[in-house]
């Protein structure tokens, strides 16, 4: 109980700071402060709200606040709370989001090519979607078969992955489909509901962009190059960006 309390703490402690006032970089954590600083500060200073005013509250039958104040400094504190409030529901929004672990390489599984997944701390519902399988120029292959969402691992047709709190899944991004003799094959994407077969030569290298679910936060991206080693081998390895802008998405 200790412990999924202080987990449910950090969850919301980190995402309140980067709202209220780190951002997700040194330039957007700049900029929060500055806003900050003059949102709160220039009401405060500024001459025009010099003005007195008298904050008076009475509950409950009796007088809770009666105090004279400054107009600006109200205002001030007013932005303040909304400010806090703003970043804390943001926050609240997203605790609880466990941490979704996505292996950066695929595992050669038999002639299939899984790439495996891990959620910490809770139980996750995801689909991993095949973005598109691009060339070397950054040209789409098979242009409108895409996106695809993937099967899960021993789940034929099911693209809807469950993840166990702890317990690596996987789903199938490509198959290896041989000839009777073995001596020929054809790289195929796994869709759960569709395959397509990726024809290109050997000794050139195609390559499969990925989008794992991670709703309400943006999706993980992968990228995985594949080469064909010769007429019935393949061989696949990861990538942090393609050496190319997909002429899809330009």
């Amino acid at each position: 109980m200790l412990s999924r309390m202080a987990w449910w703490l950090t969850s919301f402690w980190s995402p309140f700071w980067r709202f209220l006032v780190w951002g997700n970089s040194k330039s957007e954590g700049f900029k929060k402060v500055l806003t900050l600083i003059v949102a709160v500060g220039a009401p405060y200073i500024a001459s025009t709200w010099e003005s007195p005013a008298y904050l008076y509250l009475y509950a409950f039958h009796r007088e809770i606040i009666s105090t004279p104040v400054r107009f600006g400094v109200l205002i001030s504190a007013v932005i303040t709370i909304i400010w806090i409030i703003l970043a804390a529901g943001r926050a609240l929004e997203l605790t609880g989001i466990p941490k979704l672990k996505v292996s950066k390489s695929l595992k050669d599984d038999q002639d299939f090519f899984r790439m495996y997944m891990v959620s910490e701390k809770k139980d996750f519902e995801t689909t991993v979607w095949l973005m598109g399988v691009y060339n070397a120029d950054g040209k789409s292959l098979l242009p409108g078969r895409f996106p695809l969402e993937l099967e899960g691992t021993h789940k034929p047709g099911e693209s809807s992955i469950s993840l166990r709190k702890g317990i690596p899944a996987s789903v199938v991004v490509a198959e290896i489909r041989r000839s009777n003799t073995g001596q020929v094959s054809v790289l195929f994407g796994r869709g759960a509901k569709h395959h397509c077969a990726i024809i290109f030569s050997r000794g050139k290298s195609v390559y499969f962009h990925l989008n794992v679910d991670y709703s309400p936060l943006a999706p993980i991206e992968r990228w995985f190059r594949f080469e064909r080693i010769d007429e019935a081998e393949f061989k696949a390895y990861s990538v942090d960006t393609p050496p190319f802008t997909p002429q899809a998405i330009l």
